[in-house]
Formats: structure tokens, C-alpha cells, sequence
């Protein structure tokens, strides 16, 4: 067993090594490590640019944040392959970690990443009218910054081309603390009570604890910040989230839509802390590229529930245990709208009619399931056909039709708990 996790992580390795080398060596692309954004920078305040090397230029930026609640992570693990394929130039940045330089230090370097970027636009055949932001977990917390404190003075900071604009075009914030004044308040489950905690990464951020300093706290939110005048912003949370409350999401989508500024909420049911999925990817990138198309006008906002979200599922209130399972099951092959349209046993989807979801299909899902959530247990048989599940069918109706299939059928692979 620790043989085969010692080659799983050498081949993850050489993956992620392969992917970053191929895209340095292609082609398409000119690549730019390490960049300093600020003068004699560190590691700590440096971005990693990738520029298409066509003839299309000037190209729009999509900046990556990345997560690591404010203390960890890198800008390596970056969905740069996503946004280089839109034909846009992809940025991911690094900045001080809490434990070297608490906030507003961290605000500080985002700014001053963006200003690198519109001061050196020419040098790098840029589009310093249209740059976005994308950022996950705390990372999403400082892309909401960015978004909400354009005419902020004491968050803009001195570092790097100051004569030049730190604003944003557009935002998409995965699951990033909103609030630091009532999420501790909103933590149930235990990672989001470490979060708040004395030991927690809010305490680091902020040098001592929210409710001690409530100032900083304030002015390290984004949602204290929340007006008209911001720029379009896309968030998107999981009601499972270990680690931020959804609630943080919730509460942030209706200050900013209650000040007047174009903002988008998505709630997936089930959904955790982790929202990599190709679906969520493609979602962001397609509402950068909305905003992208209408430059210095905002998409239409939307109360985000889009699909409809019913907020009773926070409370567990939904109509059944199965179903929920039928919503993990859709939300895993990428199948959100679908997912969000049942509503109890027995009915059809909505935006699927000819398909009803019947207890059989319902119970086929959860083979599935057991397939999503013990991969080892998958006969080498059945692989291509969870495969081909999610790579072809993205409607409710294609998709149980093809579970009937594949899984209901005798001739199907079979294995999973001797059924």
C-alpha cells in the first residue's frame, strides 16, 4: 500500500511538472516566471504569466489568486490550461503569507499585482481594460477585496507602480470568507470553528482575534465595502462547505445586491470546500467572458439562484435522503442544473420532461455514487462507462437513460457490492 502511494504521488509529480513544462515549451504561448511585481520583490510577490503568442493580442487577463487561508499555498496550482484555451492570457500570483506580514499586507500585494499588470500591458501585449479576478478560499476572499475596495485608500497600498489602477473588470469569488465579523457566529462544524479560533487563520490574518479587533476585521471584509460601483462578480458556494459557512456567501451576495452592484450567486447543494470540477471552471469562465464582451458595462445581475435554489436544503429540510444523493450524484458528473431541478422521487426533472426520476433510477444513482466515492472499488470494465457518462451526457434526462443502461442492464460490468 505505501509502495503504490509513493508512485501515485511520483506520477502526480511528473503530471503536474509535464503540464507546466509542455505549456513553458508550446508554441501558442510565451511564458514569463517570476516575475517581481514590486522592486527587489521575494518569491512571496511574484506572478507567473502566460501570454498567447499570436498575432490577436491585445489579450484580457484572468488573474488566479490561489487558496491557502492566507498562510499557504502557491501560485504553481493555477487552472491556467482552462484560460489559455479562451485565447486570454493567464496570470497566477503569490503574496506575503499572514504569518510574515498580517492584512492589510496581503490586499496590498493583490493591488499591486494588477498595477504590475496594466503599468507592463504594452510589454506583454496585455488588455489593461479588461483584466479579471479568480481566486478560491481565502484567495476568493481577496479577489472580493480587490472588487469592493477600488476607491479605498488605506487598502490600495504604496507597493509598485502607484501611479497606475489597481480595478478589475471582473470577479469570481469560490467560497471565500466575505464576513470576518459574524463568521464565527455562522461555524458549526469544526474546521470552521478552528477558522475563527484563537490558533485559527482569521487570528493570523488579523494579528489577534476578530472579535478583538474589529476595526481590522471590518476593514478586512468585502462585504463592508459592498457598492453600486463594483465590478461584476460571480460566487459560488458549497452547502457542505467544511471550512467557510455558506452563510458568508449568502449574506455577501445580499449586501452586494442590495448597494446596487452586479453580482451572481451560486449555491451547489452538497458541493464541499473543493469546487475544481470542469463544470465550475467552465461556469467562472464563461461569466468572465460575459463581462470580457461588454466591456465598462455589467451583466444583468441575477438573484443567482440559477437555477432556483431552495434555501430550506441548508437546514436539511429537503424532501429526501435519496434525493439528496440524486443532487451529490448530478453535481459530481457535472449536471448542476439537472441536480437543482428535483425535487422529490418520483417527479421528472424539469428541464428534462421525457426522464423521470424514479426510485430504480434512483437507486442506480447510488451505484453510481459508490463509483464517485470509492474509486478503487471500480472494476477496470466499468471505468469506461462512468467515463463516458460524464464526458457525454450533461442533461438530466441523457444521463438516466444511460444509467438505466449501463448500470440497470445485465450485460452491464458488474462488481460494485456483488450487485
Amino acid at each position: 500500500m505505501r509502495k503504490a502511494l509513493v508512485m501515485a504521488a511520483a506520477v502526480m509529480f511528473f503530471l503536474v511538472n509535464a503540464i507546466q513544462s509542455g505549456l513553458a515549451r508550446g508554441a501558442e504561448f510565451d511564458v514569463y516566471r517570476d516575475l517581481p511585481y514590486v522592486t527587489g520583490a521575494p518569491a512571496s510577490q511574484r506572478l507567473d504569466l502566460y501570454v498567447p503568442n499570436n498575432a490577436n493580442g491585445p489579450f484580457p487577463v484572468v488573474v488566479w489568486i490561489h487558496g491557502g487561508g492566507w498562510i499557504a499555498g502557491d501560485k504553481y496550482a493555477a487552472p491556467f490550461d482552462d484560460v489559455l484555451k479562451r485565447g486570454w492570457a493567464a496570470v497566477s500570483i503569490n503574496h506575503r503569507p499572514a504569518t510574515a506580514a498580517p492584512f492589510p499586507a496581503q490586499v496590498h500585494d493583490c493591488k499591486a499585482a494588477v498595477r504590475f499588470l496594466r503599468a507592463h500591458a504594452r510589454d506583454y501585449n496585455l488588455d489593461a481594460n479588461r483584466i479579471a479576478v479568480w481566486g478560491e478560499s481565502s484567495g476568493g476572499h481577496l479577489a472580493a477585496l480587490l472588487a469592493t475596495t477600488g476607491n479605498v485608500k488605506e487598502l490600495e497600498g504604496t507597493l509598485g507602480n502607484p501611479g497606475f489602477s489597481s480595478a478589475v473588470q471582473a470577479v469570481v469569488d469560490w467560497c471565500g470568507p466575505a464576513d470576518l465579523t459574524t463568521i464565527s457566529s455562522q461555524a458549526k462544524l469544526p474546521a470552521q470553528k478552528f477558522l475563527s479560533s484563537p490558533q485559527g487563520q482569521i487570528a493570523v490574518l488579523l494579528g489577534g482575534m476578530a472579535d478583538k479587533r474589529r476595526d481590522l476585521a471590518a476593514m478586512a471584509s468585502p462585504a463592508t465595502f459592498a457598492s453600486a460601483d463594483d465590478p461584476p462578480m460571480l460566487i459560488v458556494h458549497g452547502t457542505n462547505d467544511e471550512v467557510v459557512p455558506v452563510q458568508q456567501s449568502i449574506d455577501f451576495f445580499h449586501r452586494l445586491r442590495n448597494a446596487g452592484a452586479p453580482v451572481r450567486l451560486q449555491v451547489i447543494s452538497n458541493a464541499t470546500h473543493n469546487l475544481g470540477s470542469a463544470f465550475t471552471r467552465k461556469q467562472a469562465l464563461d461569466f468572465i467572458a460575459e463581462c470580457f464582451s461588454h466591456p465598462g458595462t455589467a451583466p444583468a445581475a441575477t438573484s443567482s439562484h440559477d437555477p432556483p435554489f431552495d434555501e430550506s436544503v441548508l437546514s436539511g429540510s429537503r424532501a429526501s435522503e435519496d434525493v439528496n444523493k440524486m443532487r451529490r450524484i448530478f453535481n459530481e458528473v457535472n449536471l448542476f442544473g439537472a441536480a437543482d431541478a428535483i425535487s422529490q422521487p418520483g417527479t421528472a426533472a424539469n428541464n428534462a420532461p421525457q426522464a423521470a426520476v424514479s426510485q430504480t433510477s434512483s437507486e442506480r444513482a447510488l451505484r453510481l455514487l459508490h463509483m464517485i466515492d470509492n474509486p478503487n472499488s471500480i472494476d477496470r470494465a466499468q471505468i469506461p462507462y462512468f467515463k463516458e457518462g460524464q464526458k457525454l451526457f450533461k442533461k438530466s434526462g441523457q444521463f438516466l437513460q444511460w444509467l438505466d443502461k449501463q448500470l440497470g442492464d445485465e450485460t452491464a460490468p458488474q462488481g460494485i457490492n456483488g450487485q
